[in-house]
């Protein structure tokens, strides 16, 4: 049963090129692997407050110098994927950009890893005077 789990989701992230949440593990992935270098981790950290839904907008902006191949954001709080959310509402994989909106579960601190992994843009003018 979690290995057709595992493939629906798979497929859906597929198709659905915009952010999704793996229930089978503490991670929210946009994008299939995770190429070239690491150029963002960062830890996201805003305390419980009761009956509460924590929010939190987060953007990186390459300037044209990297192009996202992976968005990827781990849970810190538990296993349970679903104490935490992200949505990615602009940019994201194949962009130079990334905006997300990173969500608590109510009364629950939200704390998460922000990964975003991209491949340097190599620009043909750069290129042909090397």
């Amino acid at each position: 049963m979690k290995g057709t789990l595992s493939l629906l989701f798979l497929l859906i992230c597929i198709f659905n090129l915009s952010s999704c949440v793996n229930s089978g593990s503490n991670h929210l992935i946009s994008g299939i692997t995770c190429k070239g270098k690491k150029v963002v981790q960062e830890n996201i950290v805003l305390d419980a407050q009761q009956n509460e839904v924590r929010k939190k907008d987060y953007s990186w902006y390459s300037r044209g110098k990297y192009s996202i191949s992976c968005v990827k954001i781990t849970n810190n709080n538990s296993l349970n994927a679903e104490d935490g959310q992200a949505r990615i509402k602009k940019g994201g994989e194949i962009h130079d950009y990334v905006e997300i909106e990173l969500i608590s579960k109510k009364s629950e601190r939200l704390d998460l890893t922000v990964e975003i992994w991209a491949q340097e843009v190599v620009l043909e003018s750069r290129a042909a005077s090397s």
